[in-house]
């Protein structure tokens, strides 16, 4: 198996330790990234500093890192031919993961996921790293000409995903449209 850096956490109110870790092996419905940029947020320095250890306690050692973009660099064996990538394309993630299953995640709120949902970077490992691996459905497909700066897409993922989600839900509702 392969390695790459990452940097991790081994405790709270510590410095990251860079580190030669395994490249994750992507689950049948994950999709391999590798990784181009990660935002630094302010909700990442609360992690390292200690202020989400009761509400998101995290196993060290730990990869944070929420605010991720990336190119797909292999794809799992159950992924959809119809998500449609291939490999090289470059996605943003969309830290939110929800089951899919709970009332909130199905009228398109996953961001407030009642059952079993996770935000990447405080649960599953995050972008502080080569790689990461992304359940196929949270990556989103970003045009080549966006590609070309990868380190203003990643902070967007955060900071864009609120009204991405409220335009989408507009939209699968019939009310986005031009009024005359």
């Amino acid at each position: 198996m392969a390695n790459m850096q990452a940097a991790r956490m081994y405790g709270y109110k510590e410095p990251l330790r860079i580190e030669e870790v395994p490249v994750p092996e992507p689950g049948p419905d994950e999709i391999l990234l590798k990784v181009a940029a990660t935002g630094m947020c302010r909700s990442d320095y609360q992690l390292l500093t200690g202020y989400f250890e009761g509400p998101f306690p995290v196993d060290l050692p730990y990869i944070p890192g929420h605010e991720v973009t990336g190119r797909v660099a292999g794809l799992g064996s159950a992924v959809p031919t119809t998500v449609g990538y291939s490999e090289g394309d470059m996605v943003v993630v969309n830290p939110s993961w929800g089951d899919g299953t709970c009332r909130q995640c199905r009228e398109g709120n996953e961001q407030l996921c009642s059952g079993n949902g996770r935000w990447v970077g405080f649960g599953p490992p995050g972008g502080f790293a080569e790689y990461m691996a992304v359940e196929c459905r949270h990556a989103i497909p970003v045009s080549e000409e966006a590609a070309k700066a990868p380190e203003l897409l990643a902070p967007m993922t955060d900071a864009g995903m609120t009204p991405y989600r409220g335009m989408r839900k507009l939209r699968d509702a019939g009310k986005l449209g031009l009024r005359s």
